[in-house]
Order: C-alpha cells, then structure tokens, then sequence
C-alpha cells in the first residue's frame, strides 16, 4: 500500500502550471512541488493556492509573517525562471 505522503504527491495538485501545461520543466518544477508541501503542512491544505492564467495567488492566515509569505510566493510563483532555486530555499 502507499503513504500518505505518496498518495498526495502524486495529485494533480501539486503539479507545476509549466507541468500541467506540458511543457520542459526541470528543478524548478520540485521547487514548486515543495514549496506546495510546505504549505500543505503548514496550512493542512492547497486549496488555498490558485493558479490562474499567468500568476499564482495565496491566501494565508492572517499573522503569517512576510518572510513565510515571501517565500512561499518565491517557490510558488509561476514564471520557473523568477521561482526560487533550490540552493536559494536551502539557504534561507
């Protein structure tokens, strides 16, 4: 049988708009796909992301501070040329 953890990495929802689209993606696509996790433990869901036709929003709770909101917006956003790197993430 399958994790948990797995089962939700496998969901469409963590995919990256360049994945979903079809495109050449690379280590920025994981970078998303973290940066979903994160929110996913922090939040306890992804429904509170939307990728619409060329940006990404977050609603997060209110007292969440700007570093997190930062970078989450920087592992979430859309462009994979503007999102953070995975040396950057791992620096913070």
């Amino acid at each position: 049988t399958k994790c948990k953890w797995h089962i939700i990495a496998e969901t469409n929802a963590f995919s990256s708009p360049e994945l979903k689209q079809g495109k050449a993606h690379g280590l920025a696509t994981d970078v998303w796909s973290l940066g979903l996790l994160l929110n996913f433990i922090l939040y306890e869901t992804t429904e509170n992301v939307w990728i619409n036709k060329d940006h990404v929003e977050i609603e997060v709770p209110e007292g969440t501070s700007d570093w997190l909101l930062e970078l989450l917006r920087s592992m979430l956003h859309y462009d994979m040329a503007k999102r953070y790197s995975i040396s950057t993430v791992l620096e913070i």
